[in-house]
């Protein structure tokens, strides 16, 4: 493995990581044969993640998704961000945290902490903060993602991480045949910008229906709400403590299964029908498809939308969040 980057690892779990865009560049996970496998998309070098154009592995932020017309009010104020994507800002602008150097806090041989200071008025979002990212391999077979971010004024946050999963292996071409389930039973209907439109659309009799195990043989850009209640708690304590994952990934040869836990309300489903990578990892190149990614985080755009749920951080309240992805392998 690249000794340039980080090293976290048990006896079933390898991750390599960059503070640029405190990102995953590596995956390593056992199939069923004992052999490792690396199952998420990313670069050969620390210095491509510097410019990073597919978002791979990165930590995405201030506030993920598309927001309408780059634009929102907070608390009587209007803020105007960068226009990106049309006429929106897609995933907070032109200088990503993608691209940025976070500040590795500490390591362990199984945890990771990174941290990144964000100015007020910083790709136009309001207050000081302070976001932190961590990275930490529990049970020996699940990774989990913390993030937590504090500001000096009243704020919003909307944290993500941007990996690729191919569970065949990150080379391996598309991923259709992998099977899916997640539990939602709604999901966002958006605009022909991508914007949402305020409505939420049963999934029943429609190809979004992933409540039983459903082949990933359409193209997703979707965000999906999950069933899981807003009290849920997972502890490090082991997956006996867990409540039931809101996704489940299986590869298309069905020797790797990924659980994902989180305890955010919206599941980002995309399939990658716009990847264009040439030479990534071991040489690979990634082409439309071949990569999907599993996004935990807030409602999109919700400063723009009335009838969704906004939470407003400030001096007294912080932002925190988790997702944790969880291996097996049939034997």
């Amino acid at each position: 493995m690249n000794s340039d980057f980080i090293c976290l690892e048990s006896s079933e779990i390898k991750a390599l990581l960059t503070p640029i865009g405190a990102s995953l560049r590596s995956l390593f996970v056992k199939d069923k044969r004992g052999n490792w496998r690396d199952v998420v998309l990313g670069y050969e070098t620390q210095e491509e993640y510097k410019t990073n154009p597919g978002s791979l592995g990165a930590v995405v932020g201030r506030y993920a998704s598309r927001i309408g017309n780059a634009r929102f009010e907070l608390c009587g104020t209007t803020y105007t961000l960068d226009k990106n994507d049309g006429r929106n800002c897609l995933h907070s602008g032109f200088n990503r945290y993608e691209t940025r150097v976070f500040h590795l806090v500490s390591k362990t041989h199984n945890k990771a902490v990174f941290q990144l200071k964000s100015p007020h008025g910083d790709q136009g979002f309001p207050g000081n903060a302070i976001i932190r990212v961590s990275y930490t391999i529990i049970d020996d077979c699940s990774l989990r993602i913390d993030y937590y971010a504090e500001a000096d004024r009243e704020t919003v946050f909307n944290l993500t991480n941007h990996s690729y999963f191919q569970l065949d292996g990150h080379g391996a071409g598309d991923i259709k045949g992998h099977s899916l389930i997640l539990d939602s039973s709604e999901y966002i209907v958006f605009d022909e910008e991508g914007i949402p439109t305020g409505e939420l659309r049963k999934v029943e009799d429609s190809i979004y229906d992933f409540r039983k195990a459903r082949s990933l043989d359409h193209d997703y850009d979707n965000c999906f709400v999950l069933n899981n209640e807003k009290d849920k708690k997972w502890t490090e304590e082991g997956p006996e403590n867990w409540n039931k994952p809101c996704a489940i990934l299986s590869s298309k040869d069905g020797s790797i299964v990924m659980e994902v836990f989180t305890n955010s309300p919206i599941m980002v489903l995309y399939t990658g029908q716009y990847l264009n990578v040439k030479g990534g990892k071991d040489g690979a190149n990634y082409g439309p498809g071949q990569g999907i990614c599993l996004e935990t985080e807030g409602y999109p755009d919700a400063m723009n939308q009335p009838g969704f749920p906004l939470e407003i951080y400030g001096p007294s309240n912080n932002f925190s969040s988790y997702t944790i992805l969880r291996f097996s392998r049939k034997r």
